[in-house]
């Protein structure tokens, strides 16, 4: 057997395995209508054959790779080729999911021998890997989403060549036919494929012995020479993270300070021992560099920023020689003080190649350590950078979020659903996701085969296809992956810095949108009621979430409640957590009242969800609601029945079955509420004993419950929104005074067409008639 490149008049020797029975890893594959048949045509100027695409319906049509409407299904391809229409079947790989390495001419064909560079690639890659038609290929299937389309030789190995496709208009040849020991499973090689085109371009020759780290190397663009630093001692230039690079080349994320960015990324270079002149060539051309008019302008601002570093540098050994410098945090919109330094940002703290100086990971100065007030520095309302909500009004990048529920009402569940919404970024409860997000899983209670059943549940009742998640979704079991983080101040011998480290840099690495952690007990090993350990521990989550830009999504228990329902106040141990939440929210089982509205018969199959604690968006007004369904996984063995799982699915807030229509208030019944409202100073929250709701209650006979009482019961949200059309109308009005403890709040007035309604004169009862 020859080379498929040495081929010149007859066609290439075809090896396939059974394409009618293709390995199950295939099956996100399989699923997709993005297949077709080819055949082996002759190239006219060369004399060699090609692979052409044709379409499973239309045979004598070929397919074109951006064109769906000429793809079809598997089933379609395979039935193509089994009526003798094509010499093979293969996937189109337009658009995000899948990515596949082809190495040509990597395999002897008399000996079955890999060469080492694919043997190196396939070991690296570590997805789902198959000989090609020719005998002489090998083909790494895996899961991406950067579009990616290039072909490379192998400096070194000639005449081995790499073609590198993901999200591009490429049809792939499958033909099911694994080399012995290949992984099944669809690894994401997203990162892999971006590495290794940037080292083939480099056209240097590949060690294979070493071919990961040689990647990373690139991608790193490491500087070996060591230079002087301000101190006098030789500091070894260390490689710039995938973070910095990636600052560098795509420039700062939206609605990022751009200058404060350049700041940052100038002061993590200059602590990793790099010049100002090695910096400024490094940004040069990049999408950074695009702020700056001139290679002037920028090459003086970088000079700027690295003698201010470098100062600064200078300051702290003579200052406090025990204090190393710590630039590396003042990227993503971190303050500046006059000395140049900056707040946390994304950078540093996971590079332990740095000395902490007596600061531990949690934060804090070491006791020679100086503080200093940081002037305030005004900037223009417009250019401040928006909140990045993630997912809905709940999930927020940069901040700690907070769910707080009983047990059994279906936290596990939604979180899981979530998951799913915001990995295939699809709206499958209340909310729709930014974008698709990548998220992290963790659960410390359940193993790995029961959070496989519950997500497989979810997918099924919510229609999730594996393709939609694949490379998005990670997700990890306290049964084998234990997070602690320990409590700096009452663990004095845990080494908090490796811990949290650990997980900064593996979100950093796989570009975590989302961190979920279920139950937030779980993550630690404080006692829950010791409220200086827990605000460490909600501290150093809540600085993970800063420097990594992800959103991180705690779930915790409530203490017991015997059937009351439940408020933020009433999550079990100490208060600090709460604190620590920018963004909180509870679950309640509903009323029997509310299940019976609803036509559901289970009262705890219907779960309310409430805002509890939100410092960064108003409240909502009313509740979300959420139905726990029924899902039976078709996992049944010897006739029984498969396994049944708990899925929530949305109600929504308008749903008839949960709201009565309002009533109509005639002015007669309205001139009563003013009447009763005004000049009394009730209030305009539910909360509230003096809640204005009660006399609108007493006006239109409906109970309202005790004052004092803070549950949203269904009585209490139907007069909640005849408060708000009263207040739309113009009937009544807010305004923010002091109550009795001089707090601020909300009290009601009568509003201006409120006023008009009270001055209307009362009709006599006198009959008038006309003369």
């Amino acid at each position: 057997m020859t080379s498929i490149n040495d081929q010149t008049s007859n066609p290439p020797f075809i090896t396939q395995g059974d394409l009618s029975a293709l390995p199950n890893v295939l099956g996100p594959l399989m699923e997709k209508p993005q297949w077709a048949i080819w055949r082996r045509v002759p190239d006219g100027k060369s004399g060699r054959f090609k692979k052409l695409p044709f379409q499973s319906l239309n045979h004598a049509i070929p397919a074109d790779p951006s064109d769906p409407r000429t793809w079809g299904t598997y089933d379609d391809a395979l039935a193509a080729y089994q009526a003798n229409e094509g010499d093979g079947i293969g996937f189109l790989l337009a658009g995000p999911g899948i990515a596949a390495f082809d190495i040509d001419d990597c395999v002897d064909p008399s000996t079955g021998t890999v060469a080492p560079f694919a043997e190196a690639l396939i070991n690296l890659a570590q997805s789902y890997t198959e000989l090609t038609v020719s005998g002489t290929g090998l083909r790494i299937i895996g899961v991406g989403s950067t579009p990616t389309h290039r072909s490379q030789s192998v400096e070194g190995h000639r005449p081995v060549k790499v073609e590198s496709y993901c999200n591009t208009n490429r049809f792939i040849v499958i033909t099911g036919n694994p080399v012995d020991g290949s992984p099944m499973t669809l690894r994401d090689i997203d990162g892999d494929m971006r590495r290794l085109v940037k080292l083939l371009d480099t056209k240097r020759p590949i060690d294979c012995s070493r071919l990961a780290e040689s990647m990373l190397e690139v991608d790193a663009e490491i500087v070996r020479e060591p230079i002087t630093g301000s101190d006098g001692m030789a500091r070894p230039r260390r490689s710039a993270p995938s973070h910095i690079v990636d600052l560098i080349d795509k420039g700062p994320p939206d609605g990022s300070d751009e200058s404060e960015t350049v700041f940052g990324v100038v002061c993590s270079l200059y602590e990793r021992g790099w010049t100002y002149k090695e910096i400024t060539q490094r940004i040069s051309g990049r999408r950074l560099a695009k702020r700056y008019k001139s290679p002037k302008e920028l090459a003086d601002d970088i000079h700027r920023i690295w003698e201010k570093a470098r100062a600064r540098d200078l300051e702290r050994q003579i200052a406090s020689p025990s204090v190393a410098p710590n630039v590396d945090n003042a990227l993503d919109g971190a303050g500046q003080d006059r000395n140049g330094r900056s707040g946390n940002g994304i950078g540093g703290s996971a590079d332990s190649s740095r000395s902490d100086g007596g600061q531990n990971d949690a934060g804090g100065s070491s006791p020679g350590g100086k503080i200093q007030a940081t002037p305030f520095t005004w900037t223009d309302p417009a250019e401040i950078p928006p909140r990045d909500w993630l997912y809905g009004r709940f999930l927020v990048r940069g901040f700690v979020s907070l769910t707080v529920a009983p047990s059994g009402v279906g936290k596990s569940s939604l979180t899981i659903v979530e998951a799913l919404a915001m990995a295939s970024g699809r709206k499958l409860l209340h909310d729709q996701p930014k974008k698709p997000l990548r998220v992290w899983m963790w659960n410390g209670e359940d193993p790995r085969h029961e959070l496989k059943r519950r997500i497989a549940a979810a997918a099924i009742r919510h229609a999730v296809e594996p393709l939609e998640i694949e490379g998005r979704l990670f997700v990890d079991t306290g049964h084998e992956t234990e997070i602690v983080v320990p409590d700096c101040i009452h663990q004095a011998n845990a080494d908090s810095s490796s811990v949290v480290s650990t997980i900064t840099a593996e979100i950093r690495e796989r570009e975590i949108d989302v961190v979920v952690i279920d139950p937030f007990i779980s993550s630690h090993s404080a006692s829950e009621n010791d409220n200086m350990a827990i605000d460490r521990i909600a501290k150093t989550w809540a600085r993970i979430a800063d420097e990594t830009r992800c959103a991180v999504h705690l779930v915790h228990h409530t203490r017991k409640m015997g059937g009351f329902s439940v408020e933020i106040e009433h999550s079990r141990g100490a208060g600090a957590l709460i604190a620590a939440a920018r963004a909180a929210r509870t679950l309640n089982a509903s009323t029997r009242t509310e299940a019976a509205k609803a036509g559901i018969e289970n009262h705890r199959m219907l779960v309310r969800v409430d805002d509890g604690n939100p410092n960064l968006a108003p409240a909502a007004q009313f509740p979300q609601w959420l139905n726990l369904q029924t899902v039976t996984l078709p996992n049944g063995r010897d006739g029984s029945a498969g396994d049944e799982i708990g899925v929530v699915v949305a109600t929504f807030p308008g749903d008839p079955s949960l709201k009565e229509p309002l009533p109509e208030l005639t002015d007669e019944a309205i001139l009563k509420i003013l009447q009763a409202i005004a000049d009394k100073n009730f209030r305009e929250s539910y909360q509230a004993s003096d809640w204005v709701g009660h006399p609108i209650g007493e006006v239109l006979e409906i109970h309202t419950g005790k004052p004092g009482d803070r549950r949203l019961t269904p009585e209490r949200e139907k007069i909640l929104r005849i408060q708000s059309a009263l207040f739309d109308e113009g009937y009544i009005n807010y305004v923010v005074g002091k109550n009795s403890q001089r707090k601020t709040t909300k009290f009601v007035v009568v509003g201006p067409r409120g006023e008009a309604l009270l001055l209307r004169p009362e009709p006599t009862g006198e009959e008038v008639t006309e003369e």
